[in-house]
Parts: structure tokens; C-alpha cells; sequence
């Protein structure tokens, strides 16, 4: 499942029929059976999906059923990614980081903390840290900064170095624990717990909004340097595509970022879907209200 490319849908990738059968031995299948089920309001369970997310790993599938999770999984539903932040192991880390950031729910950020001590290798951090940035800060703040810096605990340092080979290596080139990173993190996500309650659903540190979304958007794919803004796009692209429902696959061409493409895509949602029906804060998965 590729943001830049059909995301949520499947153009003629996949035959008809695909995904009908619930009891198929085909791990693609039962995913494609589960998320066409939530497309239609369905509440087929992730139980199903959880022998994908453990080693050895299939790592296209285990990030889309981490991403079907976080996009239409309830408050309730979220000990999925809950669990896997606390339980899974270190490859998984990232992949469970990256879904409880994009679930905007502020109450998996100390487990997201967590996670970013535990990991070992510097762009595991800066992807738990980005990750904990979309959710917690505009673009650019002190979070995204200081995201790659290594910083493990002093216990998880020793314990490295103690284990030997690489790992000991990894704990002395990156040298003496600070605390840049996680202050940072700190003072955000009580500023956050403060004006928030904790089922709000974040997005950039502010209640998700999907009109603003799209204004920004917007600008984006009309603005001067538009062909140079695809990486920013494509998080917002899958956010108002898994919140609305509609096909946003034309604003991509064979991966390249379509910025003609992304307007009339745009201007189409903007002319067929009442912005004023979803409730600013709250989630939503192909119109539908999570609840």
C-alpha cells in the first residue's frame, strides 16, 4: 500500500473478487478483506491482522495493517499498537511508532518515548521522532530537530555496551546521554494534555481539521515551488484519503508527484463533499465517524 500510489484503493493491481473470502490463507487477502470491510462501516476485527505484525516480517503488509489501525481504529482498538509499542520487538518499533503518531491519539506519546530510547540505530530514532513530531508540533519545531539525536537512557546505554559487538558500538559513538530530545518532548505533550483531552484527534499539535487541511494543501499544489513539495503532500494525502473516502491516486503519476493532478483532485472533493460534516478533533474513516 503506497501513499504514492493508490493508497486506500487499487486501480487494476488486484483481480476482482480479491478479498471476499474471509477465511483465505492469502495474508494480502485478509487485509484487503478487513479494510474493505471498515471502507463500508464494517467492523471486521484486527485480531485477524495480528500474526502480521511479528517477526519474520512482511514489511509492505505489517506497515499497512499498522496503517489500517491507526486510520480506523477506535480509541479502544488502539491497544493493538498500544501492545506492539510496549511488547514487540525492536524491528517492529519504528513501523508501531510511525502508526500511534499517525492515529493522533496523545496518549501513546510516552509510549512512542519509550520506543524512541529503545531502538538502536539513528534512523529508527528520527523516524519514531518525526513521527512524534506530525503529531505534536507545526513543521520545523524543536521535536523534528532534535529527533535523530541519539539519546537512550543511561540504563539502556550500559546495557549495550555490556551486550558487545555492534551495540556497543553504536552506545559509544554516539557518546553520554542528554535530554535535548525528550524535554522537548515533555514540555509539548503537557502544553498538549492541558488544552486537549486525550481523545482528541491530533494532527500538527492542533485538533485535526480537514477543511484547513485541504486549504494548505491547496496552496501547495498551486503555490511556486509545487513540483517540490511532494514529500510534504503525501502524509496530507493519506490523511484526507482515509478520512473522506475518496480516490486521491491522480495525484501521483507512476510516483512522481502530480501537482495539476492534486488540484483537480482537490477542487473535486471540495465540489462533492461537505467539509462542514466533519467535526473538527474527530476521526473519520470514509466519512464515517470512528467511535
Amino acid at each position: 500500500m503506497s501513499w504514492i500510489a493508490y493508497g486506500y484503493f487499487y486501480g487494476g493491481s488486484i483481480s476482482k473478487g480479491f478479498g471476499s473470502n474471509p477465511s483465505s490463507s492469502d495474508p494480502w487477502e485478509l487485509f484487503v478483506n478487513v479494510l474493505e470491510s471498515r471502507k463500508s462501516g464494517g467492523h471486521s476485527s484486527f485480531n485477524r491482522l495480528t500474526p502480521f505484525l511479528l517477526p519474520p516480517l512482511d514489511e509492505d503488509l505489517c506497515e499497512a495493517c499498522f496503517a489500517l489501525m491507526a486510520d480506523a481504529g477506535s480509541a479502544k482498538e488502539l491497544e493493538f499498537i498500544e501492545r506492539a509499542l510496549r511488547e514487540e520487538p525492536l524491528e517492529v518499533l519504528p513501523i508501531a511508532a510511525d502508526a500511534a503518531g499517525a492515529s493522533g491519539n496523545l496518549s501513546l506519546v510516552p509510549l512512542m518515548l519509550d520506543a524512541w530510547r529503545r531502538v538502536g540505530d539513528r534512523r529508527q530514532h528520527l523516524r519514531i521522532g518525526l513521527a512524534i513530531a506530525r503529531m505534536m508540533e507545526p513543521p520545523g519545531g524543536a521535536i523534528a530537530t532534535l529527533a535523530e539525536k541519539f539519546n537512550p537512557d543511561p540504563t539502556e546505554r550500559e546495557r549495550l555496551i555490556n551486550r558487545g559487538g555492534r551495540y556497543a558500538e553504536l552506545a559509544q559513538q554516539h557518546g553520554e546521554v542528554t535530554n535535548d530530545f525528550e524535554h522537548a518532548v515533555g514540555t509539548r505533550y503537557g502544553e498538549l494534555s492541558n488544552r486537549f483531552t486525550l481523545d482528541t484527534y491530533l494532527w500538527r499539535g492542533q485538533p485535526f481539521n480537514l477543511r484547513e487541511m485541504i486549504r494548505e494543501m491547496y496552496q501547495h499544489v498551486t503555490g511556486p515551488q509545487a513540483g517540490m513539495l511532494g514529500g510534504l503532500f503525501i502524509p496530507m494525502r493519506r490523511k484526507v484519503e482515509a478520512t473522506t473516502g475518496w480516490n486521491m491516486s491522480a495525484c501521483f503519476n507512476q510516483g512522481v508527484f502530480n501537482p495539476l493532478g492534486a488540484a483537480a483532485v482537490l477542487d473535486d472533493i471540495v465540489e462533492n463533499i461537505n467539509l462542514d460534516d466533519f467535526e473538527i478533533g474527530k476521526k473519520y474513516f470514509f466519512g464515517r465517524k470512528v467511535e
